[in-house]
């Protein structure tokens, strides 16, 4: 898969999670909060790029691990926003992300 179509791919996917979370909103499913669920639909972005790359390689590359890492990232950050967690809840994250980390390394090929 080439990176255009492989572009087209993810940018379709964001546009159709922000008009899922527009749509969710209007019919009153998502809270006040609903704004959060768009940052969710960027890590989206960063975790299909990832699995994309990974199909299109047959290996987990260094670029798959940090597309990964960054949807990871950003998409536990969208929840930490949407359900207003604590400093309690949030912590043991970044053991959740570091770990994420040393997997998907782990399982790097290159």
């Amino acid at each position: 898969m080439d990176a255009a179509r492989r572009n087209r791919i993810t940018i379709a996917a964001v546009i159709l999670l922000y008009g899922a979370v527009f749509l969710l909103r209007a019919t009153g499913v998502l809270r006040d909060r609903w704004w959060a669920m768009l940052v969710a639909a960027v890590a989206v972005y960063f975790l299909l790029e990832a699995w994309l790359r990974y199909q299109m390689h047959g290996q987990v590359t260094r670029v798959v691990v940090v597309m990964a890492t960054v949807g990871l990232t950003v998409l536990l950050a969208s929840l930490v926003l949407y359900e207003q967690w604590t400093w309690a809840v949030m912590w043991p994250m970044a053991f959740l992300i570091v770990g994420s980390v040393f997997l998907l390394r782990g399982l790097r090929t290159t």
